[in-house]
């Protein structure tokens, strides 16, 4: 049989067996404060769980739920939660939940709506999942705008994607540092970065590939750019005003017909000179001074 005495020492009731409560709209088990004059940290009600173990560290109240004031007055309350381990003899305060229902770990007084303080040298928040590539955390504004910060693993790459009137995402993809103007990397590849170093900007010439406001200066003991074009496209270096049209000049090597032309003009470029890439052949037109033609060795003029 279950007995039921008095503890003179923390005033309370000591039940020797469980205790179990049944109600046909719902068990409630209430605990109230009869203190008229709280006061700031004052205990409003308390559950303690006691071992009895005769290891060490394993006597007394090991792990405990506390509600207690956190003015005078009591009109915020709030919720501790404590556990204990072998080190310990008595609960410590893992969690709380203050009233303004905030949540800390590690942090008994939280000032987010997660707060998480881990001094410890270990991970202090893990997250696991993601089935499928889908999202494995978002962030989501909703109030006043709509973004999207989402981290994931699509491909089984780990990504981060940026989501507003359009979508970016950034991540490792294989061996390479991606950034894509898509909802996953690997797909219209922006920027990209290689295990090797070797950078790659992606874009087309009109919109350019690097855009810069100031200088764009590259030191070397020998320095070199290098533009590759596809088989049988053209390679340009464009010299031009800020604005519309090409206005200023152009030196293009034709993949095609296998010559370097130089190009001038006003909204649209115009062949200045010509030099075949096999023969050196040289062909100048629009009659600017002449047109005609030099052969290695002699000037020929028509």
């Amino acid at each position: 049989d279950a007995t039921l005495t008095w503890n003179t020492a923390n005033d309370s009731f000591n039940f020797s067996h469980a205790l179990t409560t049944t109600s046909a709209t719902g068990a409630i088990l209430t605990l109230e404060s009869s203190d008229t004059t709280l006061g700031e940290n004052e205990v409003v009600g308390q559950i303690d769980f006691y071992a009895n173990d005769s290891s060490t560290n394993s006597t007394g109240n090991k792990a405990f739920i506390k509600a207690y004031s956190e003015t005078s007055g009591g009109n915020k309350v709030g919720l501790d939660f404590a556990t204990s381990g072998s080190t310990s003899a008595t609960g410590i305060v893992a969690m709380t939940i203050n009233s303004s229902q905030n949540v800390g770990i590690g942090a008994t007084v939280p000032d987010a709506k997660l707060r998480i303080d881990q001094d410890a040298n270990s991970v202090a928040l893990k997250v696991t999942g993601g089935g499928s590539g889908v999202n494995i955390a978002e962030f989501k504004r909703d109030v006043g705008a709509t973004a999207s910060v989402n981290i994931h693993a699509s491909g089984g790459e780990p990504q981060i994607t940026f989501a507003d009137s359009n979508t970016f995402s950034l991540g490792v993809n294989t061996n390479t540092f991606e950034i894509a103007d898509n909802a996953a990397i690997g797909t219209n590849t922006r920027f990209a970065i290689d295990n090797a170093g070797a950078v790659t900007i992606g874009g087309s010439l009109d919109s350019g590939a690097i855009t810069s406001s100031g200088n764009l200066n590259l030191t070397s003991a020998t320095p070199i750019i290098d533009l590759i074009a596809n088989a049988n496209n053209d390679s340009t270096i464009r010299l031009r005003e800020n604005g519309t049209g090409i206005v200023g000049a152009e030196l293009i090597y034709d993949g095609g017909a296998n010559q370097f032309q130089f190009k001038i003009g006003n909204n649209s470029a115009n062949t200045a000179f010509t030099i075949a890439r096999d023969t050196g052949q040289t062909t100048f037109a629009q009659n600017t001074i002449f047109s005609g033609t030099i052969n290695s060795g002699a000037l020929g003029v028509t």
